[in-house]
């Protein structure tokens, strides 16, 4: 079996986070986020892929987190 590599340099993700940075914007890839984590844990049901609360959980505390890290929202504001 011939091994395949793979050009991360064309991915669609990684294409959108140059042009961002590119253009002075703040990139934050939630992907690493999720690593290690059951993909089914964090769907809305077996038949719907879409991002149950769990996963927009995890999203929105790391958006948070960037978002105090680039001073966007004050240090003493609270995640609602």
């Amino acid at each position: 079996m011939e091994s395949k590599s793979v050009n991360t340099q064309s991915k669609p993700d990684t294409l959108v986070a140059r042009a961002g940075r590119e253009n002075h914007m703040i990139v934050l890839d939630l992907l690493p986020q999720f690593v290690g984590l059951e993909p089914s844990g964090l769907w809305v049901n077996p038949s719907d892929s879409h991002p149950n609360a769990r996963a927009h959980s995890i999203a929105a505390a790391a958006i948070y987190k960037a978002m105090l890290t680039h001073a966007l929202v004050p240090s003493t504001a609270s995640p609602a």
